[in-house]
């Protein structure tokens, strides 16, 4: 009778310990680290946002259309399927 008793806690803190320091602890670093992450893409974009508003220039809209080519609408051949 008081062998069952001590196997059956000897089980039970062993699944506590594989629960507690298998899944529990890695779950917890892993929601830290992709807190700490978030939080520091949300300053840097911040950052960003008031740099671009203090400098007055969007960085995201096209600079010129110099870049690019004219687009010649000669130059299109059709493609007809052949059977």
């Amino acid at each position: 009778m008081m062998f069952g008793r001590f196997f059956f806690w000897l089980i039970i803190f062993y699944l506590l310990y594989k629960f507690v320091f298998k899944f529990l602890i890695p779950v917890v670093v892993a929601s830290l680290k992709v807190r700490n992450t978030m939080k520091n893409m949300q300053e840097n974009k911040t950052q960003q946002t008031a740099n671009e508003a203090h400098s007055g220039t969007d960085s995201a809209a096209p600079k010129s259309n110099e870049s690019k080519p004219p687009v010649s609408k000669g130059d299109y051949i059709d493609f007809e399927e052949i059977k």
